[in-house]
């Protein structure tokens, strides 16, 4: 009964692993794009590139007739009929009665030249000049500018995260205890070439007075690099490998 259940959910497992694999496969098919990784945080990405319409607006200088109207100075004489009124002056002979108010004289008729004046309507042609400012229409060429509007198709670039890189081996430069920059200026070297320990001053004082004073460590102390994570010897630091207690390891010496 056992071996059938475990038969059975075998089975569904490697049907549910297709179609996870068959469904994968039709997705990247239908999208489709260059896949790019990010070899910082292991993202993997694909590129789409999309066409987008965006508004573009042009202004154009087009050529168009103008009509525009110039002021120009018109002198013109007309001939203008007037009239006009003359004053005439002619002599009339009136009758008027002479001693009349005379007691010693018989009174006469007398005739005499009085001066009439009359006006008299006199019509003349005179040639009057007028000046006048004409309007003339004159067609010229203008460039007027114009806007248009139209649509630009752009090429829009996309990356869309699909999934992550599995986990690979460490190379040999993560795991090194010196940074990469120097690990990348090693260069092999003679195994018989002369090599010196490396001094420093500090290590110059520290030998210096461990000469002159007592030892205030035992060998056990000696110390390890910072890269060791555990010492060579595991059956003085390391864990025990039988099922003994932390009572009975053996008791360690401590100088300070």
């Amino acid at each position: 009964m056992r071996n059938s259940n475990r038969t059975n959910k075998f089975i569904v497992g490697v049907l549910v692993a297709g179609a996870s694999m068959s469904l994968t496969t039709s997705v990247t098919a239908q999208e489709g794009g260059e896949l790019h990784a990010d070899p910082a945080t292991g993202i993997v990405y694909r590129k789409q590139i999309r066409q987008v319409q965006r508004p573009v607006s042009e202004v154009q200088m087009k050529t168009r007739e103008q009509t525009v109207y110039t002021p120009k100075a018109v002198v013109e004489t007309k001939p203008v009929a007037r009239t006009s009124y003359v004053p005439v002056t002619t002599m009339m002979l009136r009758p008027h009665l002479e001693g009349r108010w005379n007691p010693f004289r018989q009174p006469t008729v007398a005739y005499r030249h009085v001066p009439e004046t009359r006006w008299e309507a006199r019509s003349e042609v005179v040639h009057q000049t007028e000046t006048r400012v004409k309007w003339e229409p004159e067609t010229k060429l203008v460039q007027v500018p114009e806007r248009t509007l139209r649509m630009q198709n752009d090429q829009v670039v996309q990356y869309e995260p699909v999934g992550q890189l599995a986990p690979q081996t460490q190379s040999l430069a993560s795991t090194s205890n010196i940074r990469p920059e120097i690990a990348s200026r090693l260069r092999p070297i003679d195994s018989n070439a002369p090599i010196q320990p490396i001094t420093t001053g500090a290590d110059q004082v520290a030998a210096a007075s461990l000469a002159t004073r007592e030892r205030p460590r035992s060998s056990l102390q000696s110390g390890m690099r910072a890269t060791e994570l555990a010492p060579s010897n595991p059956t003085i630091y390391g864990p025990p490998t039988t099922g003994t207690t932390v009572a009975g390891l053996p008791v360690i010496s401590v100088w300070r």
